[in-house]
Order: structure tokens, then C-alpha cells, then sequence
């Protein structure tokens, strides 16, 4: 009976991490095909979770959690007084807002049930270093998919022939469910970047705690993370998207300051220095830095208002809006997904064509509190509970594995929260879903009944 358990159990990570690795390949986008066959496979796998595995799911054990979950029974009580109103047939444009509180469960069901599946599966090295090493993969293979294209014509795409192009080559979207289910067209430098850094930290965890290990096999598996490492980052520099490198920059460099930290020692400062020096020297001659900090300081350029909004100030009138719609809903804000439905109600003169701020706030924390209301505080009490366990976790712990493994999974994640400061990255299904399951792996990685086989 046991053995049966554990052919199950198996079988079950394996398509979990097939279910992880689909993402990658949607390269952030959130495609309506793709999006309902993910989910069409979400559901299956958290109805088998729930119903098959020993270790239930228990709240009580981890703050984070807990303050997930009550923000989940938030918008079910949303959701009753939603039915509750429409039983009563409220008149006019609320009833629009009712429907999106409707809808909002739904949506959130899914975060919270893979943060769930990942803080209980991910509580043993070995289905850790599994996760690492898929993460290190599809990382690389992104970055060696849009290398090329950007090095000969400076672009990301594959032509078509017909001025139209492609992330990947087009062999592989011959098969037509590939394309409609499967893997992304399109590439936004922006989301692109963020998803192929997302494997870049694995693969210098893996990387750094190989270095500890001897041997044949080891000197192969340190010359492979070590390519996994370049090509990321160089895929990530010559995206040219300034919120992904400064929000990366920011990342890797708290990755490096915490080993210090936690290791202090003159070898583990030679060694910090020396990665941060060959990163720096490699990028500088393949990933043409100059021409990244020209990018970067056209940021001063983007305070000036012109027509149809630049990043500055659309992102100033997104925050308008999402405050001013807060102060009309502070109990139970618009809805998930319900910022579009009033936001041209408050835009400011001459903002009306800023098309960006009229969808998203470009924000992800005042979106939220436009959308969430009141619950928005218990999502930000969710977020500060997070950092405070996984901080508390990776001082606590003296395994060095635990730490290296918990790191770049929170690394990662810190990334795409600053990068989402000022743009809409976690309204996309396709990073919030990687985002929180990589919350929920970072968790389970620092337990203290985490197993070590």
C-alpha cells in the first residue's frame, strides 16, 4: 500500500512540474486558449492533491498562509453579498461591479490552492533539487530561443515571412493545438525577461552549492549551471526592458549581499566578488552594457507629458485613479479584474488617451486596493507575513541547501514585486501563477520538518 502511495505521489509531481515548466512557455502572456487549458489542468491537480496525498494543507502552521487564506474567505463573503444583491435585482452599473465580485474566487481559488500544493509538496530535497534543476532549464532554454534573434536583428522573434514573427522557431508551432494551447507567439521584452530571470537564480543556487561537492559528475554539473547563469542573463540584458534589469540588478545583488551575510567568511567575499566580477566583465562584452545604461537613462525622459501617455505618466495616472476609486469603494473595492470596468470615470484632463492607465493602474499593490478594498490589507498583511517567514527561515537555518534553495526562489520573487511596483506583471495569470508558486516552494523548502531523504 505504501509503494502504491509513492507511485502516486511520483507520478503526481511530475505533472505538477510539467504544469510549472507550460508557464515558462507562455512567456507571461495571457493568451484566453492557453489561459483555459491551464486551468482545465489546474483543476485536476489540485482535486487529485487534495484527495490523494497524506499531508493535508494546514494554515495554522504558517502566518503567510493563514493570511492568504483570509483573504480568500474575504472575497467568498464578496461573493455572498454579491448573490445576495443580484437576488434583490440591483439597478444600474453596480450590478456590473457585482458580477466581477462574482468572478473574483475563482481566480484567487487557483493562487491560493498551488500556493497550498507547493508549501506541502516541496518539503523534500529531493523534489527541491527536481524543481531547481526543471526552473534552471526552462530558463535557459527561453534564453537560448531569443538570443539569437536579438543578436542578428535586434529583436525577439523568429519572421514568418509575411511581416509577422515568432518567439520560437516556427518549426515548433506546426502542430496547431502547439500554438492555440501551448506555447507563446508573442514576446513583450518586459514579461520575457522577468520569466527567463525567474530561472536564472535556481541555476545559481544550484551552481554555488555544486561548487561544495567533488568529481567528475559535479565538474560537468558546474559547467552546464554555469552556462544556464550566462545565457539568462545575457537573454536578459539584451531584452533592453529598464524595469527588468533594474528590478534584477536589485534582486541579484540581495541574493549575493544575503550569502555574505549568512556565510561571512574571506573565501565565501573572493567568491561573491569573483561571480559578480565575471557576470559584470561577460555582460559587458556580449550583452553591450553601454547601450543598456543609454536605455536606462532615458528614464528622465519619460516626466514629460505627450500625447498617448509616456511610462511616467501613465503610471502617475493609474495611481490616480486606483486612489480615487478606492475612497468610492473602500469596503469592497471593484472587483477582481473590475479596474477597466470604472476606470475612465476618473481619468484626469487630457488622460482620456492613455490606453494603458484606462486598463490596468500599473501598480499592483493600489490595483489591488482599487479592487480588493478593504481585503487589500489583508493581501498586504499576506505579502509582509511572507518576507517576514522566509527572512526568519533563511537567518534560522543552518543547512546550507535549505538556504541556497529558499534564496533564489525568494530572490526571484523579490524581482518580479519591485518590478511590480510600476507595472502590471502580477495582474498577468501567467507570472502571478509562477509567483505564488514559488512563494509556496520557498515556504516549504524552509520548514523545519523539511526532509532531507
Amino acid at each position: 500500500m505504501a509503494d502504491s502511495k509513492g507511485w502516486i505521489v511520483s507520478l503526481f509531481e511530475v505533472l505538477f512540474l510539467f504544469f510549472i515548466a507550460s508557464f515558462f512557455l507562455t512567456l507571461g502572456l495571457d493568451d484566453p486558449d492557453q489561459m483555459r487549458s491551464r486551468m482545465g489542468v489546474g483543476v485536476f491537480l489540485l482535486g487529485s492533491f487534495f484527495l490523494c496525498l497524506r499531508k493535508r494543507f494546514d494554515p495554522f502552521k504558517s502566518l503567510t498562509a493563514l493570511g492568504f487564506l483570509s483573504f480568500f474567505v474575504f472575497g467568498i463573503l464578496r461573493w455572498l453579498w454579491a448573490v445576495w444583491q443580484i437576488n434583490l435585482r440591483y439597478p444600474g452599473e453596480n450590478r456590473v461591479l457585482l458580477f466581477s465580485y462574482l468572478s473574483s474566487p475563482l481566480l484567487w481559488s487557483f493562487y491560493l490552492g498551488f500556493f497550498a500544493l507547493s508549501l506541502t509538496l516541496f518539503s523534500r530535497r529531493s523534489r527541491v533539487e527536481r524543481l531547481l534543476w526543471l526552473l534552471s532549464w526552462c530558463g535557459f532554454l527561453l534564453a537560448i530561443n531569443v538570443i539569437p534573434p536579438l543578436l542578428i536583428r535586434g529583436h525577439v522573434g523568429y519572421p514568418l515571412g509575411d511581416g509577422r514573427s515568432v518567439v520560437f522557431h516556427p518549426l515548433f508551432y506546426s502542430p496547431p493545438f502547439v500554438a492555440k494551447y501551448v506555447v507563446s507567439r508573442f514576446g513583450h521584452p518586459n514579461y520575457t525577461g522577468d520569466v527567463i530571470a525567474l530561472g536564472l537564480f535556481p541555476a545559481a543556487s544550484l551552481f554555488v552549492y555544486s561548487l561544495r561537492q567533488r568529481g567528475g559528475k559535479n565538474r560537468l554539473s558546474l559547467g552546464l549551471l554555469a552556462t544556464f547563469v550566462g545565457a539568462t542573463a545575457l537573454a536578459v540584458v539584451l531584452l533592453f526592458s529598464r524595469g527588468t534589469i533594474l528590478s534584477f540588478s536589485i534582486g541579484f545583488l540581495l541574493y549575493l549581499l544575503a550569502g555574505l551575510i549568512k556565510f561571512p567568511s574571506r573565501r565565501q567575499l573572493i567568491f561573491s566578488g569573483v561571480v559578480f566580477s565575471a557576470v559584470f566583465i561577460f555582460l559587458v562584452w556580449a550583452g553591450n552594457l553601454p547601450a543598456v545604461w543609454k536605455e536606462i537613462q532615458t528614464l528622465r525622459l519619460e516626466t514629460r507629458e505627450v500625447e498617448g501617455g509616456t511610462s511616467f505618466s501613465t503610471n502617475r495616472e493609474g495611481a490616480r485613479r486606483a486612489l480615487a476609486i478606492y475612497r468610492d469603494y473602500p469596503l469592497w473595492g471593484v472587483g477582481t479584474d473590475g479596474y477597466p470596468l470604472v476606470s475612465e470615470k476618473y481619468a484626469s484632463r487630457g488622460s482620456e488617451s492613455f490606453y494603458m492607465a484606462k486598463v490596468r493602474a500599473m501598480c499592483h499593490y493600489l490595483q489591488v486596493l482599487a479592487e480588493e478594498g478593504m481585503g487589500a490589507f489583508l493581501y498586504f498583511f499576506f505579502l509582509s507575513a511572507y518576507f517576514f517567514e522566509v527572512v526568519r527561515g533563511l537567518w534560522g537555518t543552518e543547512s546550507r541547501f535549505q538556504f541556497m534553495a529558499g534564496l533564489s526562489l525568494f530572490s526571484a520573487i523579490v524581482m518580479i514585486l519591485i518590478h511590480s511596483t510600476f507595472n502590471h506583471l502580477m495582474q498577468q495569470f501567467s507570472i502571478a501563477m509562477l509567483v505564488y508558486i514559488y512563494m509556496g516552494a520557498s515556504l516549504g523548502v524552509l520548514r523545519r520538518d523539511f526532509r532531507r531523504d
